[in-house]
């Protein structure tokens, strides 16, 4: 699991600096080189991710995440979703993507369709339920979003 989390390469850096040392002019030069890239790799990624999310702001970014998840059929707006964090909206944007890898209203999409296809091979929804219990109030943008995300049109999967 580390290994997802950090990466191959830096997994590699640390085995390699905490090892025992052997030669103590050339492995002190090899833990300062090992060491200075494990630096330069957690300030790149965190420059990648918009900087780091703290505990108590990646606790309240998931807490709307549930949110959103829990009531996707409702209209959300990012300056109420920011207010319910705690956070400027600016602040929340940037967090939230940090946390999630996506925009809000980019999770918002990939959960709401997810649940439809889910909704449409387990409990048998239709095409414009599987719209209207998920957000979209016009049956056409659901089917054109549907298919962007997954390749095939809803009605495909109410045939299988």
């Amino acid at each position: 699991m580390a290994t997802l989390i950090a990466g191959q390469r830096t997994m590699d850096l640390a085995r390699r600096l905490f090892r025992q040392p052997f030669n103590p002019l050339t492995d002190k030069l090899v833990a300062e080189s090992c060491a200075l890239e494990l630096l330069a790799h957690v300030v790149d990624n965190d420059g990648e991710r918009g900087g780091a999310v703290f505990g108590g702001d990646r606790a309240r970014i998931m807490r709307v995440c549930e949110y959103l998840e829990a009531h996707l059929e409702k209209e959300h707006h990012l300056p109420v979703l920011a207010r319910e964090a705690g956070m400027s909206l600016s602040s929340f944007k940037t967090k939230f993507q940090a946390v999630t890898g996506k925009t809000v209203f980019g999770f918002l999409t990939e959960k709401r369709l997810e649940r439809a296809l889910r909704g449409m091979e387990q409990e048998g929804w239709s095409v414009a339920q599987a719209a209207w219990y998920t957000g979209y109030r016009h049956p056409t943008n659901f089917s054109s979003a549907f298919r962007r995300h997954f390749g095939f049109s809803p009605r495909d999967t109410k045939r299988q």
